[in-house]
């Protein structure tokens, strides 16, 4: 890459001094043509002044012409005829300068109207500039003025070899420079993109640990801090894997060694209260059912093949009676649910996995609640938000953001937790996600968390659309991951 970008910027600096310099000498040919043409015309205008003097005979004009050219530094100055045809013919009995010759052109009608009118007829030729002008001549006194041609010449000077030898050598001083430039900047631009190589390399053969080192702040610089960022996600990620397996191992294990001690003592007819030992089995049982529901849950979502059922309903109605299904279970943990808010909101979603958010929502609050849960229905906006607010210790500021991610366990631990796992939120803001809505985590203003849950409001006249329709919307929604 150091290589390539090297050559780029020296190929970038011959075009563009190739360009320039080309630019340049045009340019000074067109100036030197001008400059030339501009002589001619001035020359011109002089003589014009200086012939119309009295008694001019035609040997006096060729003497003039003839001492006038040196002076006026002009490469041949004669007296010539223009015929009606526009062609023209010398009328010097010898030429003022052999090695000058009459341009072989004629006149347009255009330049013939303008000799005629007493202005200055411009001739290119090759590299020589001639001027040809009418000139008022007074041969004698008393009688009137006659008209003379003069065509004047001057050669446009071309580059010279001294030019072109100082532009050879800027030239290759400025190749030079821009070879060691070009070298510099390449190695500036390729090194730390060799950096960001070289971790992306290790980061692909399982080394998380490494970063890269961007200073500055252009594009390879924020390509960097991103590199970084994703190998910190990747490496919190292979951590929040781990503990998810040993999360789950522990979770798995736990009732597995219950139902399996059991198991053992009644086969072996140690134990003494078989009825009691059912119990015990079918709940431990019943905790490793709703394990792997919600890991199967995930799964589903992940996958997209979490089939939902969207239809039209109210919210309200189902969280009343989502909170008096969870009644009994808040109460034995000495915790008062309290509904409030009963506004009629319809809501275009899946019943059955809303009540189960909400469930889990509820669920997660009697682990930290002290007494007493509130569960609020609202709108907002175009939303229906359901809030749970617990009057627990709060969500710590460094967990806020976190609160939703599966498998994440926050700094404060409840005392009554079945499953440390963390995985009821985040099935919530899955379910939530697919059926259009979204979830929230903050501290409540009097103490507490509080979490939310919203969902889109059914707009007005969308309440009668066949539930089959609804039913595959959702099921295509996207998930949130």
């Amino acid at each position: 890459m150091q290589r390539r970008l090297t050559i780029a910027l020296v190929s970038t600096a011959l075009i563009s001094i190739l360009l320039v310099g080309f630019g340049v000498l045009a340019m000074a040919q067109l100036s030197a043509r001008s400059n030339a043409e501009r002589d001619v015309t001035r020359s011109l205008n002089v003589l014009s002044d200086f012939l119309s003097g009295p008694n001019r005979s035609p040997r006096q004009i060729e003497t003039l012409l003839s001492g006038s050219r040196g002076n006026l530094n002009l490469e041949s100055l004669e007296r010539v005829a223009v015929g009606e045809d526009g062609a023209i013919n010398s009328l010097a009995r010898r030429r003022l300068n052999d090695n000058d010759s009459l341009p072989d052109v004629r006149l347009n009608e255009e330049q013939l109207e303008l000799f005629n009118n007493d202005g200055t007829v411009m001739i290119s030729d090759s590299g020589t500039v001639y001027g040809l002008r009418a000139v008022n001549v007074q041969s004698a006194v008393g009688q009137d003025p006659v008209d003379i041609a003069v065509l004047a010449s001057k050669q446009v000077r071309p580059v010279t070899s001294q030019t072109l030898a100082w532009f050879v050598l800027s030239s290759l001083v400025v190749l030079v420079g821009a070879l060691l430039g070009g070298y510099w900047l390449a190695r500036r631009f390729s090194e730390p993109i060799k950096e960001i190589q070289s971790a992306t390399a290790a980061i692909a053969a399982g080394d998380l640990a490494v970063r890269v080192d961007p200073t500055g702040s252009d594009e390879v610089t924020d390509l960097g801090h991103e590199v970084n960022r994703m190998a910190a996600d990747l490496e919190r990620s292979k951590a929040l894997d781990r503990q998810f397996l040993m999360s789950v191992s522990h979770d798995l294990r736990t009732p597995l060694t219950a139902i399996t001690g059991f198991a053992e003592g009644l086969a072996d007819g140690a134990v003494t209260d078989p009825q009691n030992a059912g119990v015990v089995i079918g709940s431990h049982a019943a905790r490793l059912d709703r394990l792997v529901g919600d890991l199967l849950d995930l799964a589903r979502l992940d996958a997209n093949r979490f089939r939902l059922n969207a239809r039209a309903f109210d919210l309200s109605v189902l969280v009343g009676r989502t909170i008096a299904g969870l009644t009994n279970q808040a109460s034995m943990h000495s915790i008062t649910l309290v509904r409030e808010g009963t506004e009629s909101l319809m809501v275009n979603a899946d019943p059955d996995r809303t009540d189960q958010a909400i469930a889990n929502l509820v669920d997660n609050a009697i682990k930290f609640a002290s007494s007493t849960i509130r569960v609020t229905v609202k709108q907002r906006e175009n939303m229906a938000v359901v809030s749970v607010h617990d009057d627990g210790p709060g969500i710590p500021a460094q967990d806020l953001p976190h609160v939703f991610d599966r498998l994440y366990t926050g700094k404060a631990q409840p005392d009554r937790a079945e499953n440390p796992t963390g995985l009821g939120l985040a099935i919530v803001r899955e379910l939530a996600g697919a059926m259009g809505g979204n979830v929230e985590a903050n501290n409540h203003p009097d103490g507490g968390a509080l979490l939310s849950l919203a969902l889109p409001i059914v707009a007005p006249g969308a309440e009668q659309q066949p539930a089959d329709a609804q039913a595959t919307a959702a099921s295509e929604a996207p998930s949130a991951n």
